[in-house]
């Protein structure tokens, strides 16, 4: 998939598999439809030229290194009122090169979530 540029997921998928878009170089829209629940182990891992995903509600678990090695990523917009289970390493940015946005209300409990934690500086209230 090295020339794929953007993909529109469809409605009926539920769950983003482990791998599915690794090393899709080029690569720069997704769109993750509502429908989404989980997130697979390195399902976006070296996307590098992915700058902005956003996280669907229904997203409950987000896998291992689902986005390492997307080191263009700067905006992730995640909607989920209550902090997905977060698996290690799901982004490798600095916490300085991210900018995460968040539901207004559940700043402090992103702030304190494994895994989260970590890019407490990163967290951007956001009225969705």
């Amino acid at each position: 998939c090295q020339s794929l540029k953007n993909i529109d997921i469809p409605d009926q998928v539920t769950s983003i598999g482990n791998d599915v878009f690794y090393d899709c170089r080029s690569l720069e829209s997704i769109c993750i439809p509502d429908s989404v629940t989980s997130i697979g182990v390195c399902a976006y891992q070296g996307c590098s030229s992915l700058t902005s995903v956003t996280i669907p509600e229904n997203v409950t678990n987000i896998g291992s290194y689902a986005f390492s090695g997307t080191m263009n990523l700067s905006t992730v917009y995640c909607k989920a009122t209550t902090p997905p289970t977060y698996g290690g390493n799901v982004f490798q940015q600095e916490v300085s090169d991210i900018t995460i946005y968040v539901p207004m209300d559940s700043i402090e409990d992103y702030k304190t979530a494994i895994g989260w934690k970590s890019y407490a500086e990163s967290f951007v209230g956001y009225d969705f």
